[in-house]
């Protein structure tokens, strides 16, 4: 009788231990929570700060154990691809100096594959952080000092910053609630306040893709009360969310934002046939005015898919397919609509370049694949005690430069690091005289022969020095990289004109011919440009400005007549 009780209460304690361990939560499922706060970790520094923490924590956890345990398969090779060839592209990327940027930009999604492995239920405080998030920004929306941050162009863009990826962010919330066996009041609350925050966004990609949700929810419900429940809710939500759009947004009836994302996606597939490896990171940023057949500027192509083959290439891609597809096929039927909706949504945004989003579709693929993930295990812990430092020192040091470089300290983040391209076009504008000029222009080019702004201020620094010669090659290079931006010929009509009666004064009839020949050129270049605008490129509201103001076009038919007479 005794011994039965002392067993009773010892299960009894088990039991309890348990249930705590249950309802309690880990590091990792509060750091998935939390990172989607820090503009959903889309800053280099953010991803330094994330990269860190995953370190420490791996270091605590295998030192703790004595041993090393890692868990390989499909997710951990699509992870250690992307770093990978990030490391790559150094020997062929467009701009070397931001490939290190890359790298860390991507490191946490392999420190997090390694780390979160055997890891349970890592996305259990997403739905709260959703509701907290929308909340928040709702009440944060009126203050004028936040517009641009909180709002987005009288959108709602949450701590984002951008109110498509916001968007997206509460619609994952909405199928991890909403797809659980039993929904409670709680749960219903929180639905209502993901959907106001998504009509908020004024996202029209998640608004369709919201639609698809509640549609995929009410074919599924087995109960007839919550299905006519959800059938109300769809009708509700789509007339409010309809009204507002009319109400609220212009851009519903406009559709150059969506030419746009199809003429990015055009202009970009020639550039990936012909770039196997990719271009490296912001390659296709700074190289866009190459191949470009419309008028725009953006750092991403608004289409993940595309974007990685853009900056890392085809196997990279390839591998990330094979991920998703295994993964799909043994994921949840809940884990099938949420990598179906995310998968959808990275093909017309950038939802990927914001990590916390990246980590939670890679917790999902995890989750998915770990009964077909082996397991490597070591006792030997004297390569974690060499990687971690330097991983660590590697985060450190790159994302000093790139938070200098977010609180606009640009000399800071140049000094730390020199070859930190977009700290240096800051410092390139800023420059107070020409021997600066060219000395940051030169650091630049070194590391991007083709940067247009680069080969502009190159350009001025050489003809300031009479070199005639050298200004035609880097203005050639400029224009041929910036061909849309009309300055740029102007500009390069009043060197060559100098430079022609320079050489009429000096008699030097052969040079000055040259330059004569050049500058009547830039006509014809021009109606180039403008016969290569494609059809897209019409389509959306940024349109080519390629006539030249009426001085200089009656300066090159001056100069026709000269020579033709």
């Amino acid at each position: 009788m005794g011994r039965s009780s002392k067993n009773s209460k010892k299960n009894t304690r088990k039991t309890t231990h348990n249930t705590k361990l249950k309802v309690s939560s880990t590091p990792l499922q509060i750091l998935m929570a939390v990172i989607p706060f820090l503009t959903g970790i889309f800053y280099e520094w953010q991803s330094a700060l994330l990269a860190a923490v995953l370190i420490v924590w791996f270091f605590i956890e295998a030192f703790k154990n004595k041993r090393i345990e890692i868990r390989y398969g499909w997710p951990l090779f699509f992870a250690l691809s992307v770093v990978v060839f990030n490391i790559l592209t150094a020997f062929w990327a467009v701009d070397k100096g931001m490939v290190w940027l890359g790298v860390l930009k991507y490191l946490p999604l392999l420190l997090f594959v390694i780390y979160a492995a055997g890891k349970e239920d890592i996305l259990k405080h997403i739905p709260l952080s959703g509701v907290v998030m929308t909340v928040v920004s709702a009440l944060l929306s009126p203050i004028e000092a936040l517009k641009g941050h909180i709002t987005v162009s009288g959108r709602l863009g949450g701590f984002f910053e951008y109110p498509n990826t916001f968007a997206m962010f509460l619609l994952i919330c909405l199928i991890l609630v909403l797809f659980n066996e039993k929904l409670k009041i709680k749960d219903w609350i929180f639905c209502a306040v993901y959907l106001a925050g998504i009509a908020l966004s004024g996202s029209r990609t998640v608004l369709v893709l919201t639609f698809i949700t509640a549609i995929v929810y009410v074919i599924r419900v087995k109960e007839k009360k919550i299905k006519l429940i959800a059938l109300g809710c769809i009708v509700v939500f789509t007339a409010l969310g309809a009204v507002y759009l009319v109400n609220k947004l212009s851009s519903l009836t406009n559709m150059s934002t969506f030419y746009g994302r199809l003429l990015y996606s055009y202009d970009a597939l020639p550039v990936i046939l012909k770039h196997p490896f990719g271009l490296g990171y912001y390659g296709y940023y700074y190289s866009q005015g190459s191949f470009q057949t419309g008028v725009y500027s953006v750092v991403h192509a608004h289409n993940d898919f595309i974007q990685l083959l853009l900056d890392i290439g085809w196997i990279p891609a390839i591998i990330a397919v094979v991920t998703v597809f295994r993964a799909f096929r043994k994921a949840t039927f809940k884990n099938k609509v949420l990598l179906s909706m995310m998968i959808l949504h990275l093909l017309f945004d950038f939802d990927m370049q914001f990590i916390s989003l990246a980590l939670i579709l890679l917790a999902v693929v995890v989750e998915a694949s770990e009964d077909r993930r082996k397991v490597f295990k070591t006792n030997n812990l004297s390569l974690m005690y060499v990687l971690s430092p330097v991983l660590m020192a590697f985060s450190v040091y790159f994302g000093l430069a790139s938070f200098f470089l977010f609180i606009h300290k640009y000399e800071s983040a140049a000094k730390i690091y020199p070859s930190y391209t977009e700290a240096q076009k800051v410092l390139l504008l800023n420059a107070q005289s020409t021997e600066d000029m060219e000395k940051i222009a030169d650091r630049m080019l070194k590391n991007n022969p083709n940067l247009a702004l680069a080969n502009d201020a190159k350009a001025r620094c050489v003809f300031s020095r009479g070199d005639i010669t050298g200004m035609i090659d880097y203005k050639d290079r400029a224009i041929s990289n910036n061909k849309y931006e009309l300055s740029e010929y102007v500009d390069y009509i009043e060197m060559l004109s100098y430079s022609i009666s320079l050489y009429s004064q000096a008699g030097d009839d052969q040079s000055m011919m040259y330059c004569m020949n050049r500058c009547i050129m830039i006509e014809s270049e021009l109606r180039a440009v403008e016969a290569g605008t494609s059809e897209l490129g019409r389509k959306i509201d940024d349109q080519p400005e390629l006539v030249l103001p009426a001085e200089y076009s009656e300066y090159i038919f001056m100069l026709q007549n000269a020579k033709t007479g």
